[in-house]
């Protein structure tokens, strides 16, 4: 669960390492597979992504416990988001560093979920 001014790890190779939500699209709470708008707050020297950057993400993985509907329970270590444009909902980044939720596919995001290493 993420919400306004929650600090995230960003978890692709655009540049940024963390960032902070400044807004939740559609309600006050984001859970796996909804947009946030996010100001980067910590990033690699030298990449498309600076510190300061307001951009948009998708949160890929919750520290809240997260029910399916096959009955089963899942939580992560890390809140942690991936960045994508805000008018075609495609991945800045061609990698995705972490294991991102299946969710993320039944939001429209079959793109990232074919980037990720891990989906679980």
């Amino acid at each position: 669960m993420v919400q306004v001014s929650t600090r995230v790890d960003v978890a692709d190779n655009t540049g940024a390492r963390i960032a902070q939500c400044i807004r939740v699209y559609g309600s006050s709470l984001a859970i796996p597979g909804m947009l946030i708008v996010v100001s980067v707050k910590r990033a690699l020297a030298r990449r498309k992504i600076s510190k300061g950057d307001v951009l948009t993400g998708v949160v890929a993985t919750s520290r809240r416990i997260l029910a399916r509907k096959t009955g089963g329970q899942i939580k992560s270590d890390f809140n942690t988001i991936i960045m994508v444009k805000k008018s075609e909902l495609e991945p800045l980044s061609n990698r995705v560093l972490f294991p991102v939720y299946i969710e993320l596919r039944r939001g429209g995001f079959s793109k990232i979920v074919s980037l990720a290493h891990d989906v679980v």
